[in-house]
């Protein structure tokens, strides 16, 4: 770089003393003849010479005035930047060393917004890692259902099944009713009051005579030498003992075989409702007279409000029987946890009555569980420190429980309904035969 600008300035040199030299021998030159069409012009204090426009001088001659050796000078200029700056030195020297630190500034420039990039890069895929990260931990935790959903899903299996099950022994319970009270062939009643009346004191004796009773004087007419066992003891009419202790009863009336439990849910039946029966019962041949139509009609109205009244009974011992048993093994596991021993569980589930096998648990041990035993677990509040899809879960759950105990107690309130009635009928049955004169029957 250096030694360029240096032959630039020693040209420049050259250059301002060949201008100088040719101005004094422009000076002392012979004027010369001027063309056709030139005009001759004279200048003070200087040569006479030819002006032209342009001007032009003779072939071979330097013809010119004191303002030409300007004009040369800047022809040799602008030649000389052609030439020598704009060729020689810029193309050759100066461009391609421009480029060169171009090129070198430009490296680095471009490493740095590469580097910068890369961190870039770096710092979007690590936040986007992060981000799917916390989706994918999200979505574990959201759509993984609890243990506790789990637990509730398997105590309710098969719980409609239970219930159908349920609607089964109230028909059963309430048909073995109505037979009696219409003391239809092979019932107890079949032949009349005083039938029945040996019938069942036949199995009082046998079955459910407590020799304490009357003072200790059922001796003489209760088995002595086999007494009855204490679980059998006034089960025809200790409703407490055998209804209300417990969540199921040994009885299953959709199988073939017979329980004690049966038999009693069937003798505390005609105890409540249709122990009055008619003296004896009506032939073919005396429903033929118009009063014996009119007592039969009676009757069959007296059995239609026992019906009634017995369904509600019916119902309750229905849903203390056997039902599917679909969730008995997640029973017994959820009761042994919450603190029961293995006896008891099994008594608890199954049945109170050891001398029969145990039945599956009933529709009321499945319901009983759901609404309240599972709340007795302290395992369920931690469970509800959860996610919250899952806690939103287990509301549903929940929800769904509450909407099934709800419609039992419609339908308990439905009964209610029916006895309200039938009590508001019979009171205006009485009301009215006061007013006509006719007697009650």
């Amino acid at each position: 770089m250096g030694s360029a600008w240096k032959n630039i300035f020693a040209y420049f040199i050259i250059m301002l003393a060949t201008v100088a030299l040719s101005g004094v021998a422009f000076a002392g030159a012979s004027p010369q003849g001027c063309s056709a069409g030139d005009v001759e012009m004279t200048y003070p204090g200087t040569l006479d010479m030819c002006e032209t426009t342009p001007p032009w001088c003779l072939a071979g001659t330097l013809c010119c005035g004191i303002a030409y050796p300007t004009i040369i000078s800047q022809n040799e200029f602008n030649k000389y930047r052609s030439n020598f700056i704009m060729n020689s030195f810029y193309t050759n020297t100066v461009e391609p060393d421009y480029k060169s630190v171009a090129d070198e500034a430009r490296k680095p420039a471009l490493f740095r917004m590469a580097a910068w990039g890369a961190f870039i890069d770096a710092s979007i895929l690590n936040d986007t890692l992060k981000d799917l990260g916390i989706l994918s931990a999200q979505s574990t935790q959201s759509y993984t259902p609890s243990e506790q959903i789990c637990k509730i899903g398997t105590l309710t299996r098969s719980l409609s099944a239970s219930e159908a099950r349920v609607d089964s022994d109230r028909l059963v319970l309430a048909e073995l009713g109505l037979a009696k009270n219409l003391g239809r062939k092979s019932s107890i009643s079949a032949a009349g009051s005083g039938q029945e009346s040996n019938a069942r004191l036949q199995e009082f004796v046998e079955k459910f005579c407590d020799l304490k009773t009357n003072n200790n004087g059922m001796s003489g007419m209760c088995q002595t030498a086999t007494p009855v066992k204490d679980l059998q003891l006034n089960r025809d009419i200790d409703y407490t003992r055998l209804m209300a202790n417990g969540m199921t009863i040994n009885a299953d009336l959709t199988d073939g075989s017979l329980t004690q439990d049966e038999t009693n849910v069937i003798a505390l039946s005609h105890y409540l409702y249709g122990h009055r029966q008619p003296s004896e019962r009506l032939s073919g041949e005396q429903l033929e007279s118009s009063g014996s139509q009119n007592l039969y009609a009676e009757y069959r109205s007296v059995a239609a409000r026992r019906a009634a009244a017995q369904n509600s009974y019916n119902t309750l011992a229905a849903m203390k029987m056997a039902g599917s048993g679909g969730s008995d093994a997640y029973i017994k596991d959820v009761l042994s946890y919450i603190g029961m021993s293995g006896a008891d569980v099994d008594v608890f589930v199954g049945a109170k009555n050891p001398d029969y096998a145990a039945v599956k648990s009933s529709y009321n041990a499945q319901m009983n569980l759901l609404t309240k035993q599972i709340y007795q677990d302290p395992s369920f509040y931690a469970n509800l420190m959860d996610s919250k899809a899952n806690v939103k879960r287990t509301s549903a759950a929940l929800q769904g429980i509450g909407l099934m105990q709800q419609r039992d107690t419609y339908k308990s309130m439905a009964r209610s309904e029916m006895l309200a009635a039938l009590l508001v009928e019979l009171e205006a049955r009485k009301i009215a035969n006061n007013v006509t004169g006719t007697k009650t029957k």
